[in-house]
């Protein structure tokens, strides 16, 4: 039997979080062949470890490249550059190594609704956004309240709205082809993938929650980038940078919605960082005084205060989440 889904995972010193992701993994019931591809990016913990342990005892189903040099740092895509290209499967699954899925159920779902619609180019579902223990529920990440399909305007005003792991998508990444270049200057996976999916086919979206993803998990996303005032500012114009090459690329039919979202990326930035107008004060003056007053003053007491408000934050944390609902599944790392 032949491989009909390739499952795409990178993972970084998450040795906390790999063996969770892989049993979720695992535990899926299919009546197709998958394969789960890891590339591992030069870790420093117990990871490789975990993983070679996995792959001595499914050694038809895990199959890791493990890196000696961080290709991440080195500018490269690392689920394109060493996963993408290598899967035998008909479609492409996506979990990165610190989330993980919940429904054993997951992968035949999508299949089975990719296999009746040709003309969608993936499928995507309703996720979990967990803490980093994986024990309480953060939020419910939703494209929309319904099934739906997306088209790319929708995909491009979408930007985040619902979770990478949910992500299946028919294999466009055969030897012949090449993706754009614009593919890379974001240095993100899922963004840039979406937009290239949305042109060759609409996205479809299940209302059904089939994923947990952690928030600010070590060496994640959030953790690496957003925390980080300098790459943060980078990101935003990398971002900038990734929509007005896809306006090109599409001869601007998309502009209106693509320069709306530019904007709102702005303006997100300049509500959650007080940095940019302490250095930058020309740049985002104008942008920064539409910002709401109360939203103002949070940031300037990050600003001014920061002590205090880390101290405030570490105690109003724990009565927070204590009223989060619980993670039900894997709630034990």
């Amino acid at each position: 039997m032949s491989v009909k889904v390739s499952i795409s995972v990178t993972t970084y010193n998450q040795a906390k979080y790999i063996e969770q992701t892989l049993e979720s993994l695992l535990m899926q019931k299919t009546d197709f062949k998958f394969e789960i591809l890891i590339n591992d990016d030069a870790s420093t913990d117990a990871s490789p470890d975990i993983i070679k342990r996995y792959e001595e005892t499914y050694p038809d189903i895990i199959k890791p490249i493990y890196q000696t040099v961080n290709q991440y740092t080195q500018g490269k895509e690392v689920h394109y550059t060493f996963n993408y290209t290598r899967a035998k499967g008909k479609y492409i699954a996506y979990c990165d190594g610190d989330d993980y899925w919940t429904d054993p159920l997951k992968l035949q779902k999508q299949f089975n609704f990719m296999e009746s619609h040709a003309d969608v180019s993936a499928c995507v579902h309703a996720g979990k956004a967990v803490n980093e223990k994986g024990t309480r529920i953060l939020w419910t990440q939703r494209a929309d309240y319904e099934n739906s399909y997306l088209n790319t305007a929708k995909v491009i005003s979408s930007q985040g709205m619902f979770a990478s792991n949910s992500l299946f998508m028919r294999n466009y990444f055969s030897e012949e082809y090449k993706v754009p270049d614009w593919f890379h200057e974001a240095k993100i996976t899922d963004y840039p993938l979406y937009l290239i999916l949305s042109t060759k086919g609409d996205l479809y979206y299940m209302d059904d929650i089939m994923c947990s993803f952690r928030v600010a998990s070590k060496g994640s996303f959030t953790q690496v980038v957003l925390n980080d005032p300098d790459k943060k500012k980078t990101h935003l114009y990398e971002m900038i940078d990734l929509l007005e090459s896809f306006n090109k690329e599409t001869h601007s039919l998309y502009e209106k919605i693509i320069i709306q979202q530019i904007n709102h990326n702005l303006f997100d930035y300049v509500s959650t960082d007080i940095t940019v107008i302490k250095t930058n004060p020309e740049e985002f003056r104008e942008l920064y005084n539409t910002v709401p007053l109360k939203v103002r003053m949070k940031l300037n007491a990050r600003y001014y205060v920061p002590g205090a408000v880390n101290v405030y934050k570490k105690m109003k944390e724990p009565i927070v989440m204590f009223f989060k609902p619980k993670e039900t599944f894997y709630s034990k790392i």
